[in-house]
């Protein structure tokens, strides 16, 4: 009886015992099997990336300087952070990678780094001016960091021609007179002074250099003031005379080269365009101020198009009121043609002159030719009619130039 007892109690004894060791490995393959209640201890490491501004301002520059500026990332997240430059707008603007405490790194320059939490570097923009004018360009990083892969930093400024001529572009509008003075300033920003060698002027349209004389005579101190946005060194007026202005028939196009002492640009170059005696003229890439015609190409009969031009005026013309009268051909009258006044556009030199001025008048014109035009030829009957509201030119005429092809 005593065995048979014995033998009971050793088989519950280990029952209970294969119970627990079943339960154990059943755990023990379990995939979330060790992880406490509350999730992970130690979530893994990420990068993050901290920087302060992302444009940069190098304000008026001259042509042909050069600049740098530092942009300064820190990682600030618990894991490496890597950047690369992935696109330069310009092949002026380039970017490269110095890492403090890297010998190799902190003159060479690299195009990516790879940041340990806490480690910075600066990312060096060098920029070279080549255009006059306003820039903007831009560098793009991508980055390791989840909440910002990509990082866009700015550099801007306005680039100015050593030497400046003001206005950019003399114009002639004769009207009635037979002799016609323009005034225009010659500036140097270069640091060391020039001379412009009197009487060393060349006329580049020979045809029509006959009408033209000029002067110059060195600005004083007081005229110098204020009239650009750096320092001008010294500088010149330069007045040009044109004779026989009343007998001007067709608008036409000249160009005076002055040779300076100047070490790099060594010529101050000033266009001219002269107006027939009708007062007012057309701008635009388009239009042949030699033939008066607005080129405006070829357009497929399936496209739409807008083109834009300019209508200046001057004198007595800066007095009328410009309105679309007609299309013509009857083809061409499904277009439409907006005239506005144009925005007047501020001079960053803040030049000022003393030369009289008459009244002067700018309208944007804008033509939109919808699809569908009938091919052809628009060539010799092919014009837009403006009315003016003046008593003594109460229109003009615009002669139009275009070739429709038909649909592929």
């Amino acid at each position: 009886m005593q065995r048979i007892l014995l033998v009971i109690v050793l088989t519950a004894i280990l029952g209970g015992l294969a119970g627990v060791l079943t339960s154990w490995l059943v755990e023990s393959q379990h995939p979330y099997s060790g992880i406490p209640e509350g999730g992970l201890v130690d979530p893994l490491p990420t990068s993050k990336l901290e920087i302060g501004k992302t444009q940069f301002d190098f304000g008026t520059v001259l042509g042909g300087a050069q600049g740098t500026h530092q942009f300064t990332i820190t990682n600030i997240g618990d894991g490496p952070l890597q950047l690369e430059v992935a696109r330069e707008t310009c092949s002026c603007t380039v970017g490269k990678f110095l890492v403090e405490g890297k010998k190799d790194l902190e003159k060479e320059g690299v195009k990516d780094v790879r940041l340990k939490p806490g480690q910075h570097a600066n990312l060096v923009v060098e920029w070279s001016a080549r255009d006059t004018g306003a820039f903007r360009e831009t560098i793009v990083l991508a980055t390791s960091d989840p909440d910002r892969l990509q990082l866009q930093l700015q550099v801007s400024g306005t680039v100015l021609a050593p030497l400046v001529v003001q206005p950019p572009l003399v114009e002639f509008f004769p009207g009635d007179a037979k002799v016609v003075k323009k005034e225009v300033f010659l500036l140097n920003l270069w640091e060391e002074r020039l001379v412009v060698p009197p009487q060393k002027g060349v006329w580049a349209n020979e045809k029509e250099a006959a009408r033209f004389d000029y002067t110059l005579r060195p600005l004083t101190k007081e005229e110098l003031a204020g009239k650009a946005a750096l320092e001008v060194t010294n500088g010149y007026l330069l007045t040009i005379q044109m004779r026989e202005a009343d007998k001007v028939k067709q608008s036409f196009t000249q160009r005076l080269t002055l040779p300076t002492t100047a070490p790099k640009q060594r010529s101050f170059i000033v266009p001219i365009f002269c107006a027939s005696s009708q007062g007012h003229h057309f701008v635009g890439s388009e239009f042949n101020p030699l033939t008066g015609v607005w080129q405006l190409g070829k357009l497929n009969s399936e496209q739409t198009r807008t083109y834009s031009l300019q209508l200046l005026t001057r004198g007595a013309t800066a007095k009328a009121v410009p309105q679309v009268q007609t299309v013509q051909p009857k083809a061409l009258s499904g277009a439409t043609i907006t005239i506005t006044p144009a925005v007047e556009e501020v001079d960053p030199l803040r030049i000022t002159t003393t030369t009289s001025q008459p009244e002067t008048k700018t309208w944007d014109l804008r033509l939109t030719l919808p699809a569908g035009l009938e091919p052809g030829q628009y060539e010799a009957d092919a014009k837009i009619t403006i009315t003016t509201g003046l008593k003594a030119s109460p229109e003009w005429v615009l002669p139009l130039q275009l070739q429709v092809d038909p649909s592929p």
